[in-house]
């Protein structure tokens, strides 16, 4: 399968290629990257470089899956952002994870909003949905920025969660 490549004023979404995993393993060894993910601690670059190969995979099965985010001016892998099935919920999740470095940019809703726009426009989701901690209030934020509202608390991989969901009103479940 041929991957699509997005852009949008300031980022170029493309798939991942084998030379990104040293970069997405520095970014998610970052200070704080992980801090709001499943227990465990940052990934080994085996743990990156497998999570690539199932990137791609996902592409390959479903249609769709994870982009690497390059910065347009500086040519640099910033982050991924894309959207992954999630067989514990049945729905479609839209992923973003960023080096801190570049955090408090717009980046995370500027690749967000050109993944929802592909993903609606290539692909009918029963539930397109976001997971967050509670206490992460700055994916918070990029998810109700891309139309999303709190939808319910639950336990996922070891940790509490919060389920945003496109489309719904939000029933207000608060941190």
């Amino acid at each position: 399968m041929t991957i699509p490549v997005l852009q949008t004023s300031r980022l170029i979404l493309r798939a991942f290629e084998p030379e990104d995993v040293p970069v997405l393993h520095e970014i998610m060894n970052g200070p704080d990257v992980m801090r709001y993910f499943p227990p465990g601690g940052p990934p080994s670059y085996e743990q990156v470089e497998r999570g690539v190969n199932r990137f791609l995979h996902h592409w390959e099965t479903r249609g769709y899956g994870l982009w690497a985010v390059v910065e347009r001016e500086s040519g640099l892998l910033i982050g991924r952002c894309g959207l992954a099935f999630v067989e514990e919920l049945q729905a479609v999740e839209i992923d973003f994870l960023f080096g801190n470095d570049y955090w408090g940019k717009g980046y995370a809703s500027e690749a967000g909003q050109a993944v929802l726009n592909w993903g609606l426009a290539q692909h009918v989701f029963g539930r397109l949905i976001g997971i967050v901690h509670p206490e992460n209030t700055a994916s918070r934020r990029v998810l109700e920025k891309l139309g999303m509202a709190c939808q319910e608390r639950r336990e996922m991989w070891g940790m509490e969660c919060l389920i945003y969901e496109l489309g719904k009103p939000g029933d207000g479940c608060e941190a």
